[in-house]
């Protein structure tokens, strides 16, 4: 029985609601004594959950991670919305709104100071929306800033600290992203600047943001002997990795502003780099993959590295991933119940699929059904260190 996590936190969280069906499954045995007497009644979830066999058949399933969400309501602190806006913009602001004053609207002031008095803004609030609205319409503020004063802010309680770190170290090298004229959403960005070196974005247990590299070197977190596995079972590749690729390409240098009208005197090398959308690519080409493949084909990351030795060192780090032959399975246990992330490196040993003596993984996603004691991780195997 698949429940919605929203759902079991509106009824007071999971404990909570396994008391209620314990409660309602003891009313019943009691109700088999009695004559004339009602029978127990309760929420329709908790009904739903014992007549199905109890919070054993629960699989809580968790929100799903939208590529493009919808826009959550969100909350930051009055003073950094304000330093969200240029110092001459809030120059401007305020003096406009002193102006404004003088000729007798107030309108523009008493905006200003309902922000200045709240604790927090609501950056979804429509007297939010409306006061930036306002500010552009008179030309205070610029109709590109409006997403950047109101778009969405992580805070450091909103990131997974540890996982941050981690990816600062597993992934090095002087990268750079420009935001041009054309809109773009956070989103959108976000997925160019991640997918420049194939790192990954991902949600993690109790909602805080985690970024990893699936081809880190880290230290192994958690072992999954032969013995605690409940099932396992191979999961194609994706298919940009099918066949495996020959080489990898990763760019450098990304030119955000291609141009055409060149002087004759601009030597050669710089007028390549100019006319091009990027320098490079890098590439690692692998003689051992070559020979086994008859689709020949590279893998090509938009690399926003600066420099073509930080380009040239991930394209090699994709090279020995793929030729180490990377494997995906689906496997479901008992254990590390509540605790395993996505990007958690850990060992496993299986005796089938080639797993008998143990392979070393990385985790990219898992599903969890807490009252039936299931864990379901998809993992990836890694060269050995």
């Amino acid at each position: 029985m698949q429940i919605e996590r929203p759902i079991l936190d509106a009824l007071g969280g999971l404990d909570a609601v396994a008391t209620a069906v314990a409660a309602l499954a003891i009313e019943w045995q009691q109700h088999a004594f009695t004559v004339g007497v009602p029978a127990p009644s309760a929420h329709p979830v908790i009904e739903a959950i014992w007549r199905a066999g109890g919070m054993d058949t629960v699989e809580v399933l968790d929100p799903p991670i939208d590529a493009t969400p919808a826009p959550a309501p969100r909350a930051i602190p009055a003073l950094d919305f304000r330093r969200r806006f240029t110092p001459a913009e809030r120059a401007a602001v305020t003096l406009a709104a002193s102006c404004a004053l003088e000729q007798g609207d107030a309108t523009l002031q008493v905006w200003l100071d309902d922000v200045n008095a709240a604790l927090a803004v609501h950056l979804d609030h429509p007297e939010v929306a409306e006061g930036i609205g306002a500010l552009v319409t008179v030309g205070l503020i610029a109709p590109e800033r409006v997403a950047e004063s109101l778009g969405p802010a992580f805070t450091e309680a909103e990131l997974h600290y540890d996982a941050w770190a981690f990816a600062d170290t597993d992934l090095p090298g002087e990268i750079g992203w420009y935001r041009g004229t054309d809109e773009i959403s956070a989103s959108d960005a976000a997925t160019q600047i991640v997918a420049s070196t194939g790192a990954v974005l991902a949600g993690g247990r109790a909602g805080l943001l985690r970024m990893f590299d699936p081809l880190a070197a880290a230290a192994e977190q958690y072992s999954l002997p032969s013995a605690w596995i409940i099932d396992c079972k191979p999961v194609a590749l994706p298919a940009a990795l099918r066949p495996l690729p020959v080489a990898v390409a990763v760019d450098w240098q990304r030119n955000w502003t291609p141009m055409t009208d060149l002087a004759g005197s601009v030597a050669n090398t710089l007028r390549a780099q100019l006319q091009g959308a990027a320098s490079g690519p890098a590439r690692a080409i692998s003689t051992l993959i070559t020979n086994r493949v008859a689709q020949q084909r590279d893998i090509t990351f938009a690399g926003l590295y600066w420099a073509q030795a930080d380009a040239l060192a991930r394209a090699a780090k994709w090279q020995a991933f793929l030729e180490a032959g990377p494997r995906v399975f689906e496997v479901t246990t008992d254990r590390y119940l509540g605790q395993i992330e996505c990007g958690d490196i850990g060992r496993v040993a299986y005796p089938a699929f080639g797993l008998d003596a143990g392979v070393r993984v990385v985790v990219v996603g898992w599903r969890e059904a807490l009252g039936a004691r299931r864990l379901t991780l998809i993992l990836v195997t890694l060269p050995e260190v």
